[in-house]
């Protein structure tokens, strides 16, 4: 597609002999670096942190400063508000991948986006401009409904649970289920921490 829209700005574009015009660079005007305790940049999974540098854009020079917050040094209300902020804004970003995607994806936008969410509860983040949503281990969830299932007092054969798991939208339905979703992410070695941990480390703050 790219490809395409070149070639016809090359030719729709006037002829004055300096050849085809190119699209002027876009240019980066600022870091938005995740940050451990001691400020040293980390993937989002393991931030306890955010730093914001401004480099700068047209005739407005970086500053050479930059923000950095702590989720430590947060009120309540500063997390409660960011927190929602950065929830509606990714799901409109889900929304938007969900659009523009072909062939297997999820049936609505809003299940697009409960899956999404699933994964933030396992403690999983997906960066869509580098990375693609990560398939499932069919075997390890199949794993997961069994334990969830025997944890709830019920006798399933798990042969019969890994064949059903062939089904797809049965699969994603099969995740989409909390505790089924919690158990999946430490099979799969991405453990998250507990409500009850998580409410301890807000009341310890």
């Amino acid at each position: 597609m790219k490809r395409i829209l070149q070639d016809l700005r090359t030719h729709s574009a006037p002829d004055t002999g300096a050849g085809p015009q190119e699209e002027p660079e876009r240019k980066k005007i600022a870091n938005r670096l995740y940050v451990d305790d001691n400020g040293n940049e980390v993937e989002i999974e393991q931030a306890t942190g955010f730093k914001y540098e401004f480099l700068g854009r047209g005739d407005q020079p970086g500053d050479g400063a930059a923000f950095t917050r702590y989720w430590r040094d947060m009120s309540d209300d500063e997390k409660r508000m960011t927190s929602f902020f950065g929830a509606v804004t990714l799901a409109g970003n889900v929304t938007n991948t969900w659009l523009g995607e072909k062939g297997d994806k999820a049936a609505r936008a809003c299940d697009a986006i409960q899956e999404r969410f699933n994964l933030l509860n396992g403690g999983t983040w997906i960066d869509r401009s580098t990375s693609a949503p990560a398939k499932m281990d069919l075997d390890k969830l199949a794993e997961a409904f069994v334990e969830h299932a025997e944890s709830k007092g019920a006798k399933v054969d798990k042969a019969k649970v890994r064949e059903q798991m062939e089904n797809k939208e049965w699969a994603k339905a099969a995740r989409n289920a909390p505790p089924v979703a919690a158990i999946y992410a430490r099979l799969m070695g991405r453990e998250s921490k507990s409500f009850d941990s998580l409410l301890a480390d807000v009341n310890a703050s």
